[in-house]
């Protein structure tokens, strides 16, 4: 069976509920808000594929320790004048870059493509199809060097994406824990 397949870290609550007074600024501003319930940290878009349980096997026992993140600061793609996704950051981090590098080197091995882009860890809390009204730079300002916390990373997830209006629906398929 084809699924929409992406691998992601959850965002604890607590983080999460941080971002609602973006989110209604972001509205404002005529932003498509990511349901608080979607929000998380993609580590790879796999897209459509019948590969579930490949993917499944070749990402278990990872072996990779747990480590935390830092949340911190937000920003946009591709630019300020023409903005599409609003984002918030996460701060620098080896150990999300090695689990980044396995995830790629592991899907890779069953045939699915690295991405082409370098590792840009992002949580997206906004997509622009418009060029947003106003108030944007004065959110990027607000916001630039806020710190959301840090949350400890014990598993990533495989998860399943439904394209559904207005909003997508994203199913936990499998835990990888780490140890």
């Amino acid at each position: 069976m084809v699924e929409r397949l992406f691998i992601a870290i959850e965002i604890p609550r607590e983080i999460k509920e941080l971002f609602i007074p973006i989110a209604d600024e972001l509205r404002k501003a005529k932003g498509k808000i990511v349901p608080i319930e979607n929000i998380h940290l993609t580590l790879k878009f796999i897209g459509e594929t019948d590969m579930r349980e490949d993917i499944i096997k070749v990402l278990s026992n990872c072996g990779m320790r747990k480590f935390v993140l830092k949340v911190k600061g937000v920003g946009v793609f591709p630019n300020v004048s023409r903005p599409r996704v609003f984002w918030v950051g996460i701060e620098e981090n080896k150990e999300l870059g090695e689990l980044f590098s396995f995830v790629e080197d592991r899907l890779f091995s069953i045939g699915i493509p690295k991405d082409e882009r370098p590792f840009s860890p992002h949580i997206t809390l906004s997509r622009f199809k418009f060029s947003p009204i106003h108030g944007l730079g004065r959110i990027i300002n607000e916001y630039r060097n806020f710190d959301f916390g840090v949350c400890e990373v014990k598993e990533f997830f495989l998860f399943k994406s439904e394209l559904r209006e207005p909003n997508p629906i994203y199913t936990k398929l499998y835990s990888f824990p780490l140890v």
